[in-house]
């Protein structure tokens, strides 16, 4: 099964221009996930959303943490957290939240919009 994870940040690490954050992703994740899109919030309350799809058979604990590793390596925002849908979600269902610099980065809070 495979699992939508959204990367959402306020504002790009400092120094890196939406083209470059897109060319460190496709890096990080190369032929793991599929590349589905991004773009801005239209409430204001964040400013970039980065969509990927991971591949059927990856471990999706380890891609997080690895991701989230990365992340704070290129120094994202502290506001920074993902998003993870399975496959087949749907609006009003229960989804999974990892605040990558959190006191619990990394691990998944299930969330129930």
């Amino acid at each position: 099964m495979s699992v939508d994870i959204v990367i959402l940040m306020p504002v790009a690490p400092k120094g890196a221009g939406d083209s470059e954050l897109l060319r460190w992703l496709a890096d990080f994740f190369g032929p793991s996930a599929e590349f589905l899109g991004y773009g801005c919030s239209l409430d204001g309350t964040r400013d970039l959303s980065f969509n990927y799809k991971l591949a059927d058979g990856e471990d999706v604990d380890a891609w997080v943490a690895r991701l989230c590793d990365f992340l704070r390596s290129i120094k994202a925002d502290r506001g920074t957290f993902l998003a993870l849908y399975p496959e087949g979600w749907r609006p009003r269902q229960p989804y999974h939240r990892v605040d990558v610099w959190g006191r619990n980065s990394g691990r998944a809070t299930r969330c129930t919009p």
